[in-house]
């Protein structure tokens, strides 16, 4: 299943696959991966990116 959640953030705040991973240290190749659900992102990747979002965890991941 697609992190839709996640996609909408990202378009709401206009931010770029490629800047979230530059500034979360996480492989843009990961961030795509998440978004498509192919890939189940860590708690700290979970962390990482909520934090750089201002979103709390849980808006973005409801699976957490």
């Amino acid at each position: 299943m697609d992190n839709v959640k996640l996609l909408l953030k990202l378009r709401e705040q206009q931010i770029t696959q490629l800047k979230l991973a530059n500034l979360t240290g996480i492989a843009n190749s990961t961030i795509s991966e998440i978004i498509r659900g192919r890939r189940k992102p860590t708690e700290e990747q979970k962390n990482l990116i909520a934090d750089y979002l201002k979103v709390s965890v849980k808006s973005i991941f409801p699976d957490n």
